[in-house]
């Protein structure tokens, strides 16, 4: 194929970016989309530079989606501020936290939720707890009333579909993040304290605080229910799509979910939910002799980098026993997702207590479901059957 523009808005780039990507890896790694304005990154080094590079690419930038709706976050800071803000949030995400007193969390969450499921003998996941599980748990971090779960993640709807696309309703996403904005200013304001350990209880600013002004925590709760939640929620749906795909391996893993980590890792690298992240030329610079202009916007293409054919051996193909261990579904650099070692903790969990309780195939008559997306990729629903059965015949909880 010849690869003239990027038609993020065709359907046929939607159900398969792959083969863009291959083109763009094998002859313009370096690539000006004229109808995106951007430059597009397609091969693993030299995302992997361009994240290393603080010199001459910078995540901060004005105009940059996040910041229409939380305004300025760790997601689009550099220097001092973002690094005392990072390290303020950063310490919740630890490994010793996250194997400790979040993994507590986690079970309990995850318990809860599978209890409602019972004996389903069918079941539509997303519905009944790939959405649930990720926006239950982040609220429980956070230190949020847990039985608000629902209408925070309805009313993150609109942000979530503009953050993917800009061209959705910016005025529907600014309503919601003014929602969004004034029950979290009216939580912390009305509460006389949170639950010890959470978040909030350890981030409120006090009389001589150092750490977080109030509205930066409350920017900051905003971006970790957005980031918390969605991509959680896409992994799982991708994960068993692909286990779906691949009878043997799912035969495998049900027989033995020691496997877990490696299932997860490969769906990460081969159908991550996030493709790509954004990052502005602080200076002119030449990649490949291709001239990057000052201010130009350059996406970096970190599912291309996951299937670079010169990192891995059959990189379209979903092997949970390569040998390649390294996956950019997470970033690199001074970005690095914060919430890494949280979200694999939370997956392995969520996929241990469904793999203890259900065996699962795919629902009688219909078509595997379909990974699609603009950016943010996963199906829009995804219906197995379960075993054991059981006097319920099927069920799709919401709620």
């Amino acid at each position: 194929m010849r690869v003239i523009d990027i038609e993020l808005e065709s359907h046929e780039y939607q159900r398969n970016p792959w083969d863009v990507y291959a083109y763009l890896r094998n002859n313009k790694p370096v690539f000006w989309s004229e109808a995106n304005r951007s430059f597009y990154i397609s091969k693993a080094s030299l995302i992997r530079d361009i994240l290393m590079d603080r010199d001459h690419f910078t995540a901060e930038h004005v105009f940059r989606t996040t910041r229409h709706l939380f305004g300025p976050t760790i997601i689009d800071m550099e220097g001092e501020h973002h690094q005392r803000i990072r390290a303020a949030l950063g310490k919740k995400f630890k490994s010793g936290e996250v194997n400790t007193v979040l993994e507590g969390i986690i079970n309990e969450v995850v318990q809860k939720r599978f209890d409602r499921l019972g004996a389903c003998t069918e079941l539509e996941v997303i519905s009944g707890f790939a959405a649930a599980i990720p926006i239950g748990v982040i609220m429980r971090i956070l230190g949020l009333p847990v039985e608000h779960s629902d209408w925070v993640f309805t009313v993150m709807r609109p942000i979530m579909r503009y953050l993917d696309n800009s061209k959705e309703s910016m005025t529907q996403a600014l309503t919601s993040a003014d929602q969004l904005q004034a029950y979290i200013l009216e939580t912390i304001r009305l509460t006389p304290s949170f639950e010890p350990g959470s978040l909030l209880a350890e981030l409120l600013p006090n009389p001589g605080s150092e750490l977080l002004t109030e509205a930066e925590l409350v920017r900051h709760v905003m971006l970790l229910l957005s980031a918390g939640t969605d991509t959680t929620m896409g992994t799982i749906a991708n994960v068993i799509t692909c286990l779906l795909r691949n009878p043997e391996t799912l035969k495998e893993l049900q027989q033995d979910t020691e496997l877990l980590p490696r299932v997860i890792k490969e769906t990460l690298r081969l159908e991550p939910p996030l493709h790509s992240t954004l990052r502005i030329a602080k200076e002119k610079v030449v990649i490949q002799d291709v001239t990057i202009p000052k201010g130009s916007a350059v996406q970096l293409l970190l599912a291309s980098a996951n299937r670079d054919e010169e990192i891995y051996d059959h990189a379209d193909r979903w092997d949970i026993y390569r040998r390649e261990k390294h996956t950019m579904a997470f970033g690199a650099g001074s970005h690095h997702c914060i919430g890494t070692l949280l979200a694999q903790k939370e997956l392995e969990l969520i996929f241990k207590e469904f793999f203890k309780r259900y065996v699962i195939a795919p629902r009688q008559g219909l078509a595997l479901p379909e990974i699609r997306g603009r950016s943010f990729r996963c199906p829009q629903e995804v219906f197995i059957q379960l075993e054991p059965a059981c006097q319920i015949t099927s069920c799709s909880i919401r709620g």
